[in-house]
């Protein structure tokens, strides 16, 4: 007898505040949706329940595949709207009003902490460490140039220990302290703490040929040097290479060197920005229908956003106090990324 193949239901399973959501996409799925690339309604659900990844789905039209079981951060499903942040130094406010935004760590759920300002803390323990020793644990040393890790909080507020600079891998030591000076300038400049760690991830896989190469001074960096790091991110997508390309030549322009023969216009990859998917109405009404499943933080991105028709990074960018009253009107008050 043949092997019999074992069937399994089509089940996603999504953590919300108030538990478990279960959807039964062979019994649910009406092609209320379509494939993100080629508009057609032909999706096929698969699950997997030996992988990570559950339950996936795959068009049939142009075989794009996706996941539907994407994990939920803890921040959002272990969310203590009942507690606030004991560190008086915290100023932020939570998603319900509150003094911090605290969730659970751990399984054992005895320790939590403030996602804003990272303190972890025991709710009701009188012990005066319960909080105060991570807290101390935290403080901030002062700043060396010459250090090989540096602490981002030393530049920007709001930043928590746990981002810093690390210079230890990149070689050779000459070109190390170029790029410590290179970064030293964009903090100055205003750069945000994220373009930072993106340059300096950049600067490495760059040092890496240079090492290779031994080359031994700024001068010495030619066009083939060039050529073979972009040859070796080859692979990756053109907007990766195309930002890693520009902030390489931001920074020989920095150093005076020329940068115009250095990297030429051709290096840069032609980038196709695709339009925007709306959704469809049918889309809208099942999800305001569902909202009470989804996790509040995010339902009330997607009602702000269905009524400011504002884009999806400037509403997670917004402030929860954002709402000012002006004259009697309702004004609300976001700061949109370009």
């Amino acid at each position: 007898m043949g092997k019999i193949k074992r069937q399994y239901r089509v089940i996603s399973v999504h953590q919300t505040f108030n538990g478990q959501l279960k959807v039964n996409w062979k019994r649910e799925y009406k092609k209320e949706f379509l494939c993100p690339q080629c508009n057609e309604p032909r999706i096929k659900f698969h699950a997997h329940p030996k992988t990570l990844c559950r339950v996936s789905w795959c068009c049939i039209a142009c075989q794009l595949t996706g996941s539907l079981t994407q994990r939920v951060p803890a921040y959002i499903f272990r969310y203590r709207s009942d507690l606030e942040c004991p560190n008086p130094n915290c100023q932020e406010i939570g998603n319900d009003g509150q003094k911090g935004w605290i969730y659970q760590i751990g399984k054992k759920g005895k320790l939590f902490t403030c996602r804003f300002c990272g303190v972890g803390f025991i709710p009701n323990s009188s012990h005066p460490s319960s909080w105060h020793s991570r807290q101390n644990q935290q403080k901030l040393s002062a700043f060396k140039f010459d250090e090989d890790t540096w602490d981002l909080r030393h530049f920007y507020e709001n930043t928590t220990n746990r981002k810093r600079l690390n210079f230890h891998d990149i070689k050779p030591d000459w070109y190390k302290f170029q790029v410590k000076k290179y970064i030293q300038f964009q903090i100055n400049s205003q750069s945000s703490a994220e373009s930072i760690l993106h340059f300096l991830s950049y600067f490495r896989q760059f040092g890496a040929i240079i090492q290779q190469k031994s080359i031994g001074s700024i001068t010495k960096i030619n066009r083939e040097v060039i050529l073979q790091f972009i040859d070796s991110i080859r692979t990756q997508a053109s907007t990766t290479i195309y930002k890693k390309v520009h902030a390489l030549k931001q920074f020989f322009e920095w150093l005076e060197l020329d940068s115009n023969y250095l990297i030429r216009s051709r290096d840069f990859p032609k980038l196709s920005f695709n339009e925007s998917n709306w959704l469809d109405e049918v889309t809208r009404k099942a999800i305001e229908e569902k909202l009470c499943k989804i996790p509040a933080p995010i339902a009330r991105h997607y009602q702000v956003q269905l009524w400011t028709a504002a884009r999806p990074e400037d509403i997670c960018s917004m402030n929860f106090d954002c709402l000012k009253e002006e004259n009697g009107n309702g004004m609300l008050g976001f700061t949109s990324i370009k």
